[in-house]
């Protein structure tokens, strides 16, 4: 399959250079793993408007045994997208700003690439997310958002036990949190995406992804600086997603409220408090003591880009997954 990508910034590659980080983490280094363990990939286009991006690309590239300069079919570098969409490949990435997503993904759509990879958020408004949703519906185009917690074995496994009910009985309530050092909540300019668009929409995909579609929603702002979206679900589930700024820190967590216990999670670690007798009252049941469980070193079989590139290669695709990112931002923005 000939695959391009348009946009190398932070989650295009970028972040690849960050030593703290599980590898693959970005779209190029996923895609390049991806080839030196010879799945049937091959570069055909990579875009950005930025040559130093680009630059630092094909040293990324070319240091690496699995692409020779030699090669018969080179990879063409380029700052027109437009080069990109002609030439057709089989998987498109679209990593570039979330402003352009709309224009580059229908023009994608209608060029007729059969795989397209759409960075999160899908647009930044609710009537062009539904404009592409609508357009992708009309054609014959699979469209797969980059909401990586969905790909991710923690996160998968929470799932499992919320729709089992094992080990720890039902889930009765939760409560999500992002805080983040953005000076807003909502887009401003083209430089600030803002807080809820840029990355509680992480939250909002994961709580949809574990509860289902939400039934009604409320919505509760004081001033510039504290968010809460209230989801009732169809299942009767219902919960709360808080966003704070102007933290001096950046924190990611959902705590979910269980019969037999509470579980949190958010990056690199999951707690557990467990339902037990109580040492401080004869005859209640109390929670036991915070059990830490930090990430285990991440495994390239339980990476989430690769996941996500393997449901993309095998065309493993579910309409509802774009359905959920239109309404994403219909509840942001």
């Amino acid at each position: 399959m000939r695959i391009s990508i348009i946009g190398t910034g932070r989650i295009g590659f970028s972040l690849e250079n960050d030593l703290l980080r599980y590898k693959p983490c970005t779209h190029m280094g996923a895609i390049q793993l991806l080839i030196k363990k010879g799945i049937k990939l091959k570069w055909q286009h990579i875009c950005d408007i930025d040559n130093e991006k680009i630059n630092n690309c094909k040293k990324f590239l070319y240091i690496d045994k699995a692409i020779k300069k030699t090669d018969s079919e080179p990879i063409c570098f380029t700052q027109d997208y437009r080069e990109v969409l002609s030439a057709k490949p089989d998987i498109l990435v679209i990593a570039a700003d979330t402003s352009v997503h709309y224009k580059i993904t229908i023009e994608a759509i209608k060029a007729g690439i059969p795989r397209i990879i759409l960075e999160k958020p899908i647009s930044p408004g609710y009537r062009q997310s539904m404009k592409i949703y609508k357009q992708a519906e009309k054609s014959n185009t699979h469209i797969w958002i980059n909401y990586e917690r969905r790909y991710h074995l923690k996160y998968k496994q929470l799932k499992e036990s919320i729709q089992s009910g094992k080990p720890y009985g039902r889930p009765l309530y939760y409560r999500a949190w992002f805080a983040s050092s953005n000076s807003s909540l909502f887009k401003k300019g083209l430089e600030n995406e803002g807080a809820l668009l840029h990355d509680t929409t992480h939250l909002v995909d994961l709580a949809l992804f574990l509860f289902g579609d939400v039934k009604k929603f409320k919505r509760e702002i004081s001033g510039n600086y504290l968010h809460k979206l209230l989801f009732f679900h169809n299942n009767s589930i219902s919960g709360e997603i808080l966003t704070t700024i102007n933290n001096c820190f950046f924190h990611f967590e959902i705590e979910i409220f269980f019969e037999n216990a509470r579980i949190k999670a958010g990056n690199g670690f999951l707690i557990v408090e467990k339902a037990e007798k109580s040492k401080l009252y004869k005859n209640f049941t109390s929670l036991s003591s915070p059990q830490f469980i930090p990430d285990k070193k991440m495994l390239v079989k339980d990476n989430p880009f690769i996941n996500l590139y393997f449901d993309v290669i095998h065309d493993n695709y579910e309409t509802s997954f774009l359905k959920d990112a239109c309404q994403n931002i219909k509840y942001l923005t």
